[in-house]
């Protein structure tokens, strides 16, 4: 009978810090610029405007996730390109987040706001002047930088080349 050692080693895996949440966001680019949604309002910092995406499930893959939450979320099924930025940063009421994001290479459908209250192109310039959060406003900013959207690919070197297609 473990008696309350069993209580104290339960007590002290329940304390014990997890790692961080992993989310995959999309990079969704077209000829308006980028595409962001903007959060209901009765979510977690609701109104604010993020890259689409979401948190992965145990046991998924990043671009399997990515593929999963677009459809969910806007209704389009996509082919994930590669990774092209990521960040952790520590929210307060959530913990630790681990946000990975992807360029979108190709696009089926006619992206919708499913799972938000809002979807918008948006020209590169626009995006530093947009309410965000702060895990992913590094990355708007350093797309906002970019002179015009024909130079956006500049901003993700490693980027394949591009065969043409998608939005």
């Amino acid at each position: 009978m473990c008696g309350g050692k069993w209580t104290n080693c339960h007590s002290a895996w329940m304390n014990k810090p997890f790692g961080p949440l992993s989310v995959v966001c999309a990079v969704i680019t077209g000829p308006d610029g980028v595409l962001l949604s903007r959060r209901l309002n009765s979510a977690h910092m609701g109104g604010k405007w993020e890259f689409p995406g979401g948190k992965r499930e145990v046991g998924e893959s990043p671009e399997a996730a990515l593929v999963r939450e677009l459809r969910e979320e806007l209704g389009i099924t996509v082919e994930v390109g590669p990774l092209v930025y990521r960040v952790q940063h520590r929210y307060p009421e959530q913990g630790l987040i681990d946000l990975s994001f992807y360029l979108v290479k190709r696009g089926q459908g006619c992206p919708q706001p499913l799972a938000s209250a809002e979807i918008r192109w948006f020209p590169p310039h626009q995006l530093a002047a947009l309410d965000m959060p702060p895990a992913n406003r590094s990355l708007a900013l350093r797309i906002a930088s970019v002179a015009d959207l024909s130079s956006l690919e500049s901003c993700f070197a490693w980027r394949e080349p591009s065969s043409g297609a998608g939005w």
